[in-house]
Parts: structure tokens; sequence; C-alpha cells
């Protein structure tokens, strides 16, 4: 990988997803090491870039608004959809892959409908475009405009015309994360780092057996074990996750009637035979 601006990691897919500086967009294997897919996106600089959890696709923005979404297994956008009509600012999926914010150089914030690629269901004004956004496991909108951090509640359900939290930080944000399971707000400046807690943010009904985060180091041994057994392939990245698990009805018709045609043929030379 060369020139890196963003990178991306899918944990059930085990892929490191990166996108460089010519535009090109690159995804290795990190169980086994090899390079699973590398085109050209024709697109430019990728400045911006998430993934959404629930399908592992990767959500690109581009200077002219636009939000296109890629595939390791086709070289073409499986999807794009015009956000603004300035180019973006930032961009954020929500963990359960519901709804997808972006923000652009015209102050605007909009959420989207990702599954059903329709909206804006929600669209408000900001003092400054956001450089970083992040959206926590209950729905809360973290915002960073210059040196601010604002926390939106719920901006999916109720358009948050005022902050939920205000932070003033020491100096300019270059990065901000919301802790799965905590209440915490990770922030990165040119000078350090800042935590900030931000009630209600974090889910707080755990599942053990899916994420636990107060696992001892067998038990995150033996999960790294059991991730790598049911790693997903590639191949199955796709807006539909739940298209693998469909019956392919014109498939299944040709092979019954396959069956029959072969069983007409098998009983014609017998009857031949005797």
């Amino acid at each position: 990988m060369d020139s890196v601006n963003r990178l991306e990691f899918l944990p059930h897919h085990f892929l490191l997803a990166s996108g460089n500086e010519v535009g090109f967009l690159s995804w290795l294997d990190t169980s086994i090491g090899q390079m699973v897919s590398e085109y050209n996106t024709r697109l430019g600089p990728v400045r911006l870039m998430t993934t959404n959890p629930t399908n592992g696709v990767l959500c690109l923005g581009g200077s002219k608004g636009v939000v296109s979404m890629w595939s390791p297994s086709t070289r073409e956008p499986l999807a794009k959809l015009l956000c603004h009509p300035t180019p973006l600012s930032s961009i954020a999926v929500d963990p359960k892959g519901t709804y997808m914010a972006t923000c652009g150089l015209d102050k605007s914030v909009k959420i989207w409908d990702i599954r059903a690629l329709s909206g804006p269901t929600i669209e408000y004004k900001i003092r400054l475009p956001a450089q970083h956004m992040a959206i926590s496991q209950k729905g809360l909108l973290g915002l960073a405009m210059g040196n601010v951090c604002e926390v939106h509640k719920k901006p999916n359900l109720i358009s948050a015309t005022h902050a939920y939290i205000m932070q003033k930080c020491d100096d300019f944000i270059h990065g901000m994360e919301i802790c799965p399971y905590e209440d915490v707000l990770g922030v990165t400046t040119r000078k350090g780092f800042q935590s900030l807690l931000v009630p209600g943010s974090g889910e707080a009904n755990f599942d053990a057996l899916e994420a636990n985060p107060f696992q001892t180091k067998s038990q995150r041994r033996e999960n790294e074990v059991h991730a790598l057994l049911d790693k997903i392939p590639s191949e199955f990245i796709a807006l539909d996750p739940a298209a693998i698990v469909r019956v392919d009805v014109p498939t299944f018709r040709e092979k019954v009637e396959a069956k029959k045609k072969l069983f007409v043929r098998v009983s014609s030379v017998k009857l031949v035979f005797r």
C-alpha cells in the first residue's frame, strides 16, 4: 500500500481496507497476508472513507458531494448517493448499519436511510462544517468543528437543533471516536488526546458471546480462533447482507427439472434394455 490516506478494518472479514492519494482502493487479508483486491476508483485522492459494519461495504465521500459504496468483488461502485451540492467534509455510519450521517461545506448535516438509499430523513444547519463525525451505539452524533466538539442526542429521530454536550478543546481536533459499551468520547488534537464523558452513548446491555468488554486474555485468544474459523469471504460483501441466505429460485427450479429429465432418461434406458 502506497501513499495511504485512510484505513478501515473489517473484523468479520479480516480485511484491512485502504484508500491512497492517487485514488486506489486496496483490501488486504490480514489472516493470510495476501492482497484480495486493488483497483483505481477514478475519483481522485481518497479523503473521506468509512465502512458499513453490517455488510462491510466501503463508503467514500467525494468532492462533488456524492457518497459512493464499494466492494472488493466489483470494480464499479455498488451505489451512488448525491448528498450535498458542495464537497463533503465528513461522513459516518451508525454501528447498526441503518443510518448514515453526512456533512458538507454548506454547513448542513443530513441523516440518510442507508438501507433504502433514501432521504434525507433529518437535515439541519450547524455553525461550521464538521471535519469529523462519529455515531454511538445509542444513536448519539458527535461533531468536530475546529477546536469545538459537540454531541447531538439521537439526530436520526429528532432534529437536533441544540447540542446535547459541547466542549472546547485546547487545539484543533484531528480525530474523534466514541468508545463502544462506554460513555466515553475520545478526541485527538495536535497537543494530545482527550476523553470526554457522554452519558447514555454506549450500550449497557452487551452480549458476552458477541462482544465482551471484560474478557480475559485466554478468552480473547479463544475468540480470535473462533473469529478466524468464522471468517466471512470477501465475495459476500454486498449491499444486501441477507442475499447469501436466500434461495436462488430459478436455479433451484433448473436443478429440479434437470433431475426429472435425468430420471426419465434412466427409466427409458432401463425399458430399452429389458
